[in-house]
């Protein structure tokens, strides 16, 4: 009889044995689980605190407003904002140029298709574009970034003696550079290749070309932009 209970007991002490060793492993496990949550957490809260620290020091100053010199060549005066969004790896810009009056050909005249001894580009009357890009090198004060970039501009201009109105319509895939200094002076400068689309707002001039044998030109045609900034970020 004893010996039963003996064994009984043995039994049951091996089932108790076993059942605390199974709450210590799963207490265990919990532990290990609940810390690896908070080392997650804290390294998701060190990651939020980095990227505000690169915001704070590379990017403390998000928005630049530029000077675009390249737009006296055209006679107009032409001002640039651009604007580093989304985390700094998304930025907007959008430039307004509007032109002087003059009395010789704006250089743009001497870089269309449609130019010729007879086609001149006399006046700009204003240039308006607007671009979205991405950037690269975030981390860094100085970055490249590629986007899209659309423009409108108008000008007036002469065929002979036949004057006329233009708006040109172009589209680019753009290319540029940022870099900021600490005393917040900025350079930025960008070259876009696309195409453009010519609309006559007023005496289209095909019809002289025709009646001169004039070759006539496609309404569309391959392009480039390039602009050189300097300016103040805040």
């Amino acid at each position: 009889m004893k010996f039963k209970h003996t064994i009984l007991f043995l039994i049951l002490l091996n089932v108790l044995t076993t059942y605390a060793r199974n709450v210590i492993f799963f207490k265990d496990s919990v532990k290990i689980i609940y810390k690896k949550i908070e080392e997650d957490k804290s390294q998701e809260i060190s990651n939020k605190k980095d990227i505000r620290k690169r915001d704070s020091i590379n990017y403390s100053h998000k928005n630049i407003i530029l000077f675009n010199p390249i737009q006296l060549i055209d006679d107009a005066i032409g001002l640039n904002y651009f604007r580093v969004i989304s985390k700094l790896h998304m930025s907007v810009s959008t430039e307004l140029a509007i032109g002087r009056k003059n009395k010789s050909p704006v250089i743009s005249n001497g870089i269309l298709q449609e130019h010729n001894s007879n086609y001149i580009l006399s006046h700009k009357n204003i240039d308006f574009n607007l671009g979205a890009n991405y950037n690269f090198f975030t981390k860094q004060k100085s970055f490249v970034y590629v986007g899209i970039l659309f423009r409108v501009a108008q000008f007036e201009g002469g065929y002979s003696h036949h004057l006329f109105t233009i708006n040109k319509y172009y589209h680019f895939l753009n290319f540029g550079f940022v870099g900021k200094t600490r005393y917040r002076f900025s350079y930025s400068t960008n070259v876009a290749i696309g195409r453009y689309y010519n609309d006559y707002l007023k005496n289209d001039p095909l019809e002289y070309q025709k009646i001169d044998y004039v070759q006539n030109i496609s309404n569309q045609a391959a392009t480039f932009y390039l602009s050189m900034n300097l300016g103040y970020s805040f």
